[in-house]
């Protein structure tokens, strides 16, 4: 349901104005690669002490 929502908001949003959905879309990919980069710091980490 979500994904739909975001979907229809960014069609809407396009339709609107194009630099609505490029702000979103930028704001999204920060966001995804922060916690991809926490998740893959903490098995590093592990690593490390492990050695």
């Amino acid at each position: 349901m979500d994904n739909k929502q975001k979907a229809t908001k960014a069609t809407k949003a396009t339709k609107a104005t194009k630099a609505t959905p490029v702000k979103s879309g930028t704001n999204d990919i920060p966001e995804v690669k922060k916690t991809v980069t926490r998740t893959k710091s903490k098995p590093s980490t592990k690593k490390e002490k492990s050695l």
